[in-house]
């Protein structure tokens, strides 16, 4: 006998599914940050070792709460082949970004140098920085959210999840640093979940681009005395340019969500 869907078994569905990616996000964010935390690893120094445990932790997640085979998950995860187009938007926008640190030394006629070792930490932070949390924030969060909404009702709910860690930082920062990093976790969502479908729906854009905005001043020396008002024009920069990639249009079929309007639940018994 068929059966159609009431209203009531729609929104016990939905919340299920809630519970599932809130479940899934806890998970894996968990990894993330707890294995950064016991490494102490705030140059990226383990970064390698902090990607594998998120890669592991989102498969297991997608195994266990979706029911998705590791194969399709690493796809599913972001770990495609890229386009040219999202790549290339990621590599024209951090280059950007990184134009601040010849303007900088140039108005404040201190010299930047760069920090012993700078190839490796840049590495580690992409592992880390890069790869780890736009796995979490773009792989995982903004890919189910954005399976039944509009880009950017998905990509506003994930925004409200990162607030949510990134408030964490106001006990443990200067207040006008904790708060331009805020400002930064708040707007740069939208641009980095446009590059993930710009790319795709792959991680490598947005890794990209999330290494540049988080490694910059980790590879850059800069002189105790200007060392904050680098910062907060570091940050000032990281909201402000990752726009530009909204200069690279998303693909015809990343514009609307997969089930933007469900049709009726039909069952059979």
């Amino acid at each position: 006998m068929m059966t159609i869907a009431t209203p009531a078994m729609r929104r016990a569905a939905r919340s299920s599914e809630y519970v599932k990616l809130v479940a899934g996000f806890a998970m894996i964010y968990l990894v993330l940050d707890r294995s950064a935390t016991w490494t102490n690893s705030l140059f990226g120094e383990y970064g390698a070792l902090i990607c594998v445990l998120v890669i592991a932790a989102a498969l297991l997640v997608e195994r266990l709460l979706f029911g998705i085979a590791s194969r399709q998950a690493l796809g599913a995860l972001g770990f495609g082949r890229p386009s040219g187009r999202g790549l290339l938007a990621a590599l024209f926008i951090s280059l950007a970004l990184l134009a601040f640190f010849p303007f900088f030394a140039r108005v404040s006629g201190q010299p930047l140098a760069l920090r012993d070792g700078w190839l490796w930490i840049a590495f580690g932070v992409l592992l880390q920085g890069g790869i780890a949390e736009e796995l979490l924030w773009r792989g995982y969060l903004f890919r189910h959210l954005r399976a039944t909404r509009s880009f950017w009702r998905a990509a506003a709910i994930a925004m409200l999840f990162m607030v949510a860690q990134h408030l964490l930082l106001l006990w443990q920062l200067p207040l006008p640093i904790a708060l331009a990093a805020l400002v930064v976790a708040l707007l740069s969502s939208f641009p980095l979940a446009h590059l993930f479908e710009a790319g795709g729906n792959t991680i490598w854009g947005p890794a990209l681009l999330h290494c540049v905005i988080q490694g910059g001043l980790k590879v850059v020396v800069v002189p105790e005395t200007y060392l904050l008002p680098a910062q907060l024009g570091w940050m000032v920069v990281s909201v402000i340019v990752p726009y530009l990639a909204f200069l690279a249009r998303r693909p015809a079929r990343a514009l609307q969500p997969a089930e933007s309007a469900p049709a009726p639940l039909v069952g059979v018994e």
